[in-house]
């Protein structure tokens, strides 16, 4: 899975339905109101800081699903 800061047109977006993270959280990501995240979105909504935990400068999908794990319902 890559994920760009800028995704390219084509965007990957997922509805509230196809993640786990609360209602609270989604509806926060999603800054159009369009009910559907895309990877901009997820990537604005998401604190590096937070998803690091190890401070390595980086995180894999491993980090992010635990983080995920933290914000779920």
């Amino acid at each position: 899975m890559v994920i760009f800061r800028k995704q390219p047109k084509g965007d990957t977006i997922i509805t509230f339905e196809e993640t786990k993270v609360s209602r609270e959280w989604f509806d926060k990501a999603d800054t159009n109101q369009d009910g559907k995240l895309s990877g901009v979105e997820v990537l604005g909504a998401l604190r590096f800081e937070v998803i690091d935990t190890r401070n390595k400068g980086y995180f894999t999908l491993k980090d992010l699903t635990r983080f995920l794990k933290t914000i779920g319902r």
